[in-house]
Formats: C-alpha cells, structure tokens, sequence
C-alpha cells in the first residue's frame, strides 16, 4: 500500500492578534516593497540534516510546534483604515509541504535543490503565511527538513533560532524548550511605544539627523564607469586568507574582525571611485534586550556611517572604522515613519533606504579558535592561492549601488557582493576584492601608510587614471 505524503502543517487552536509593525518589520516593508522588484532574491533558506531514525510524522510534529512557538511565522500583512501596514498574527491555518524522495545516495543533492525551489518565488504576504516547509525522505524515513522564509518575517539571527529549535525537537522528542521563545513581535511593539522605547528611538532619531547633511549631499565620485548588462552582478567570495588576516589585524588592534574588513572594502571603493570619504548603511541586529535573543522576527534595522579615508595609516582607518561602525551599530534602532519624515518631509515617499544604497551587513558571525588562525605574513600569502570567486546572480532592476553580505568569517571568509555596475564595473569589483586581500595580509606585518594603498592592492585612483564621471 503506497502512503500518501501530507501537503501541508496545519496549525488549530492559537492566539490570534492584529495590531502595528515593529520597526524592524516596517524598515524591512520598505524593502521589500520598494528596494527588491524580485524579492525572492531575499528570502531565506535552509536545510537541516536529520541524525537517526526519523519519520514524516516526526519531523511534522516538530514543524507544528515552531509555528505554535514564534507568531511571526503564522502572521500576514495588510493595509489598515489609516493606510498603515498592520500585522495579522492568525490563530489557525495551514503552511504548504513538499516531500520529496530521493536517493539512498543523493540526500545532499535533493535537499539543496528542495531549498533552492522553495525559495525561489516570492511569497504574498497579504494572504501566505511567511515560510514554506519541505521535507527529504529516503526509502520513507525523513533525512532532512528544509524550511524556506519571507525576508519580511524574519532576519538571519532568527533562521539561526529556527535551525536549533527544529533541531532540538527532532532529535530530543521533546517541545523544543531548550530553545525559548522569545518576545514576539507584537510584545516587541509594547515595548516600542513604552518611555524607554521611545528614548531609543529618539537617540536614533538624533542621530540620523547629525548625518543628514552626508546622506543628502554625498561627496562626487570621479569614476562612474558606463554600466553592463544586465545591470546587476552579484559575485560570492571564498576566501581563508581574508578572514585570517582580518581577525589578526583585528587582535592587534582590540578591534572587531567586522572593523577590519569594513576598513580594508570601503578604502578600496572610495580609492577607486576617487572619493575621500565613502557613506554607507551598517545593519544592526538590535538583540539588544535579553528576551530578544532567542525571538524569531524582524529586528534588524541600519544607520547610516562615514568613513573618511583622511587617516594617516590603514591601522588609523581601522580604528576610525571600528569606532563609527560601533557608534552607527548602537544607534541602529529608531522609528522608521520619524526617519522617513526627516529625510523627505510630510509628503509621500517611497521608503526611508532610498537615501543608503550602499550596505554593509555583517551579523551573528562566530569568532574562530586562536588556535586555528594564522598571523604569519607569508603564510596568509601562501594561503591567497586557495581563493576563489564566481557569479552568482544578475538582475536589470534594483534598488542598490553595492551591497556586501558576510555569511561567513571564521577560517574562511564566504562573502556575497552586489554591484549596480553603473556604480563599480565588476572588473572594478573583482579588483576591489583581490586588493584588499592583498592589503590585509600585508597589514598583518606592517601598517602602511594611506598614501600606499594603491600600490599594495592595485587599485587605480580614478583621478590618476584621468576618469572623470
């Protein structure tokens, strides 16, 4: 007798609630109503290998109780009477399910390509719920679980606390509860409109408004090369000796690694765009109160950050660097309706983000064992050979100049990079990412001076090379 797989995880009996957006939610609705045309580009996925004997039901149960736990993953999102987006937290429903059988020998491959599928159409968030459940069986017995996600529900951080919640309840058979929930969303907006809220909210109010003048008025470039097509390039980055060099610079100068490779990127592009300080946006991830670190929603947010290149070593830069990127990091939590105001008046606009298009996001990276990191300069040379870059995705609309994400920076820096190639060429950025690799494995011997840069990454200024935009 063939069994027929179930389709979709129900969920029956819950609370239900309706009320306002967090600000993490609202910065997040102006992307990806705005800034991604093709916002399927942003969801989140993941696998999750399964120890032992497992079956359908196992792995279903343990997908019924993480919707039961985290109320951003049941909710959906309309427009109110006053024409503000509110939050719709449903108290039953069903989630759509994929099961798919495969190879004894090819568990790895079917679950990868599960993931990829699930996450690749945008969800619709008016009446889906934010996430999509798959499930890899071999011979029946359940190998993997994939779980596909809206970027407007959730943030890096929380898919970290979704794989070790599901994690735990598979392979412990219990609930889950090593793993708390957490503040939900809608406890988040309490504590928003509460008077600590709002003085935070002010602060970041406060300083939005003291970079105004560097956001409205960025500094000219000299360099704007003639554009390609498609128009948008993203290029993934595999590199040991970036994040070896990074991490050492960064214990020699009681600095996070963040700083370092934020310093040794932004040098380059403003090098090479012949501009002496160089604005971008730093997502923070706002874990910033107990009952928020083990939350699943939407808590990041930005803040705007200057860098200016008018240092006199690259150790200077660094820690310039270090402290504006702390100092952007700590303010990075405001309302995102005041901030809109700020930047655009009481008019209509189209999204706070259309002021920072160049981003900078770096989160919940775990630092490495000092045991397993080398600080030898010619060693990090040696290890330059192991680099590799490729492709990954193009696309001829979006609403960004650059974009640099690390998903990961331990031994091995894994790093995805999006250009607006009216912005830098990809020629410019594949010289943007070997130049400062090469920089940072020379700083791990010797802080060369600013005015050295070009010679040690082989960046050509754009003023020397006689461009002009």
């Amino acid at each position: 007798m063939t069994t027929v797989p179930p389709t979709e995880v129900t969920f029956d009996g819950l609370g239900a609630r309706t009320g306002p957006l967090t600000w993490g939610q609202r910065w997040s609705w102006d992307i990806v109503r705005d800034l991604a045309p093709e916002e399927h580009r942003i969801n989140l996925a993941m696998r999750i290998p399964l120890l032992g004997d497992h079956s359908v039901d196992d792995v279903l149960a343990a997908m019924a109780d993480m919707l039961a736990r985290y109320e951003s993953l049941r909710t959906t999102y309309q427009t109110g009477a006053d024409g503000e987006p509110e939050q719709v937290v449903h108290g039953h429903g069903a989630v759509p399910l994929t099961v798919q059988e495969a190879h004894s020998a090819q568990p790895e491959e079917a679950g990868t390509a599960l993931k990829d599928e699930l996450a690749s159409w945008r969800f619709d968030l008016t009446r889906e719920m934010p996430l999509r459940f798959g499930i890899v069986t071999v011979a029946g017995r359940a190998v993997m679980a994939v779980v596909a996600l809206s970027n407007m529900a959730v943030d890096g951080w929380s898919a970290d606390v979704l794989w070790d919640a599901l994690h735990a309840h598979i392979h412990d058979g219990g609930t889950g509860d090593a793993v708390p929930a957490g503040t939900q969303p809608l406890d988040q907006v309490a504590y928003e409109s509460s008077p600590a809220g709002q003085a935070v909210a002010r602060a970041g109010y406060e300083y939005w408004r003291e970079h105004l003048p560097a956001i409205t008025s960025p500094p000219s470039a000299a360099w704007h090369p003639a554009g390609e097509r498609p128009r948008y390039w993203c290029l993934e980055v595999r590199s040991p000796a970036l994040a070896h060099a990074s991490h050492a610079i960064a214990r020699g100068l009681q600095v996070p690694a963040s700083a370092v490779l934020l310093a040794g990127v932004s040098a380059l592009v403003g090098l090479r765009k012949g501009q002496s300080t160089v604005v971008m946006s730093v997502l923070a991830s706002n874990r910033y109160l107990p009952r928020s670190r083990t939350s699943v929603g939407k808590f990041f947010q930005s803040a705007p950050l200057l860098l200016d290149l008018n240092q006199p070593t690259f150790a200077g830069y660094v820690r310039h660097s270090s402290s504006r990127m702390l100092r952007a990091v700590r303010h990075g939590r405001w309302d995102p309706r005041q901030v809109a105001r700020l930047l655009h008046g009481e008019g209509p606009h189209r999204g706070t983000h259309h002021a920072l298009r160049a981003t900078f996001d770096y989160h919940s990276q775990r630092d490495p064992d000092e045991s397993d990191l080398s600080s030898d300069t010619a060693e990090l040379r040696t290890l330059m050979e192991r680099s590799a870059m490729r492709w990954m995705a193009t696309a001829e609309i979006e609403m960004l100049h650059f974009y640099v994400q690390v998903r990961q920076f331990d031994t091995e820096a894994v790093i995805a990079l999006w250009t607006d190639t009216e912005y830098l060429s990809r020629a410019d950025l594949v010289s943007v990412v070997l130049g400062a690799e090469r920089l940072l494995v020379e700083a791990t011997g010797v802080d060369p001076p600013m005015s050295r840069l070009s010679a040690i990454s082989g960046i050509i200024p754009a003023c020397r090379a006689g461009e002009r935009a």
